[in-house]
């Protein structure tokens, strides 16, 4: 984030999320507007506070029968409040890692970096971790990944110092390794289970690694946690844990849970209330408390301060395989609205309504979204351009389980890739790592070059030997209002504005269903033909990117039509990708409906006297960008 206006207005943003519920709860202020509904509110937050237990605890006679075991993953995400800037981390569910460090402010001083040790930790773990084959016995150890990642940030003699985080998931475990007063903690029930113990050598001085007088990771605390189905973890930075009491945090957590906010939610959430507090005058902190135990001084108030929040939800993964393939598609399945299916002819679909009776009024409804061909608009530059920003979420549909993307919301960049043919895993996955390394470790404010960062991911992979083969696209949002695209291969994107199709890639073919890709096969084609390109977008486009799973089954029209009934019904860019990719999927798999992929194999073989019509069956990237004004 840039500048002092745009960080008051993240925070400003952040602040709005939290309800006036937890306001009451917490014993924070309410905003001017809520004061007239105070006792209605108060009766709310007691609603969904969890009970206090009776004295005396469970009655000793009611033992919980032991659950049998059972395979478990995290649902997680994060939410990032910067005041120097020097928090960095990372979240990986589908590894079951989570990762934090903090810059030790100390560091602080003309010409030095407070931030590059955290950094470097944190690029440096989540580079193995994506190399990492995934499925592993034992799954991934926090401290040797602790460890590796010092090792390799010492060895590049980086400066400054940082503590650090790391949490990971193997089968009902939850392993950890950590150093200094970052923490996290984990609730049950509602209730706190398990809080790590800050790290330090006095008040406010936390242990932390370093290239030199710093603490050695030998120092670092480690264990494990028994986790279960519907247990909470909360990581930070002491940006959280100075400001928020484990009580609070408990609350939040019991209330977020009985409202069924997801691990984003409760991360927004939980980082807008620590900055609420961070900035109170006249309450008590943990901060303030411990300062006033230490050094006898007598403020009451929070700790401004970066503020790093992950949450992860533990789940069950209650299927392995095909089958949690399978259950996946049925979830995904789910989310389409039936008036999207009747927009886009997938009437035999339905969930909602019985066929043929309610037809018509679903087909009306749907017909009330949609806007009229007479209805295009001019698409000049003539209006007044606004500085705008992305707003991206994404959805994935497995088959074979070979895309992979990212979304880098900090760069205003959207990235992903399809693997190509067989054993295709080690030259993608480097080609990401790569990418997403130079990201996330380039200085704040780095104008990305998408050309230029797919290049050198491409550069990097060749030289690390890795095989196989990968298409892939990178689009970048810059100077303002600029959206950027370097892409290779089949997979695409898609910019509508005012619900139309205005900007569309063109996938790159050998011949039909052979794509260009990168990789280490002969036949590769290199960046010498990549495409490049870009456009002024506007408030109110949306940018459409995926893999050939989405665009093999829906055309362009089709598209429009998803898109037009999602913005005039308010969909997040997370619903938006959900809703595309539940219909794709779908379309992937009817047999009554055209696809694009069908019509060009018709094409391709119209001497054949066998006839393809339907979708075809693939995995399913969709990543979904709303533009909207930076001030929004």
């Amino acid at each position: 984030m840039e500048a002092l206006p745009q960080i008051r207005q993240t925070l400003s943003e952040i602040d709005r999320r939290i309800p006036d519920a937890l306001r009451v709860a917490m014993g924070l202020r309410l905003r001017p507007t809520a004061g007239a509904a105070l006792e209605e509110v108060t009766r709310f937050a007691a609603s969904c506070l969890p009970r206090p237990c009776p004295e005396g605890g469970d009655d000793p006679m009611e033992c919980d029968e032991a659950a049998p075991a059972r395979a478990l993953r995290m649902e997680a995400a994060s939410c990032f409040l910067p005041d120097h800037d020097e928090d960095t981390h990372f979240v990986r569910p589908e590894a079951g890692v989570v990762a934090l460090a903090d810059g030790v402010g100390g560091y602080r001083a003309p010409g030095v970096d407070a931030a590059a040790f955290a950094r470097a930790l944190m690029y440096n773990a989540f580079e193995m971790v994506v190399a990492t084959t995934p499925g592993g016995a034992g799954g991934i150890c926090p401290y040797a990944l602790l460890g590796w990642a010092y090792e390799q940030a010492v060895s590049a003699r980086t400066q400054g110092a940082s503590t650090a985080v790391i949490l990971s998931l193997a089968g009902a475990t939850l392993k950890y390794a950590y150093i200094g007063d970052s923490a996290f903690a984990v609730f049950r029930d509602g209730k706190l289970f398990f809080r790590s113990e800050a790290q330090v050598h006095s008040f406010n001085y936390p242990f932390q690694l370093s290239v030199k007088n710093g603490n050695s990771v030998t120092s670092a605390a480690r264990g494990g946690v028994e986790v279960k189905e519907g247990d909470v973890v909360v990581a930070g930075t002491d940006g959280l844990f100075d400001n928020v009491t484990s009580e609070e945090l408990q609350r939040i957590v019991a209330m977020g849970r009985a409202l069924g906010l997801s691990p984003k939610q409760t991360a927004d959430v939980v980082a807008g209330f620590a900055y609420e507090a961070s900035t109170t005058m006249g309450r008590d902190t943990p901060f303030s408390l411990e300062s006033r135990k230490k050094q006898g001084t007598i403020f009451r108030r929070g700790k401004r301060d970066d503020i790093t929040v992950v949450v992860a939800y533990i789940m069950e993964k209650r299927m392995e395989t095909l089958e949690q393939i399978k259950e996946t598609l049925r979830e995904t399945s789910k989310l389409v609205p039936d008036i999207v299916r009747a927009a886009v002819g997938l009437e035999h679909h339905y969930q909602t309504v019985e066929l043929p009776h309610d037809d018509g009024c679903v087909k009306s409804f749907a017909a009330a979204f949609l806007r009229p061909q007479a209805q295009e608009q001019a698409h000049g530059d003539g209006e007044v351009q606004q500085a705008v920003r992305m707003e991206s979420a994404s959805c994935y549909v497995p088959d074979h389980d070979e895309d992979a993307h990212f979304v880098h919301d900090a760069a205003g960049v959207g990235g992903y890739r399809r693997r190509v043919g067989v054993d295709a895993g080690a030259f993608s996955r480097g080609l990401m790592t790569s990418a997403f390394a130079q990201l996330v470790t380039a200085e704040p404010g780095t104008p990305v070059c998408p050309y230029t960062l797919l290049e050198r991911a491409y550069e990097e992979t060749l030289e690390s030997g890795a095989q196989g083969g990968s298409t892939a696209v990178i689009l970048s949002l810059a100077d303002g209002n600029v959206l950027r695209w370097a892409y290779i291969g089949d997979s695409a994107f898609a910019v509508l504005r005012d619900g139309r199709v205005v900007v569309r890639s063109v996938q790159q073919q050998r011949y039909f269903n052979a794509p260009y890709y990168l990789g280490g096969w002969r036949g590769d084609e290199g960046m010498t033909v990549g495409m490049v390109g870009e456009m002024k977008v506007r408030r109110g486009d949306v940018v459409v990117a995926g893999t050939d799973g989405l665009f093999d089954n829906m055309s362009d029209a089709e598209l429009e039509k998803v898109v037009q009934i999602g913005t005039a019904l308010g969909f997040s860019p997370k619903n938006m990708a959900d809703i595309i990719g539940g219909t794709a999927y779908e379309m992937s798999r009817c047999l009554l409906k055209d696809s694009p992929f069908a019509v060009e194999w018709r094409k391709q073989h119209e001497n054949e006297e066998e006839h393809f019509y339907g979708g075809k069956v693939d995995d399913i990237t969709v990543v979904v960008a709303c533009i909207v004004s930076s001030d929004s």
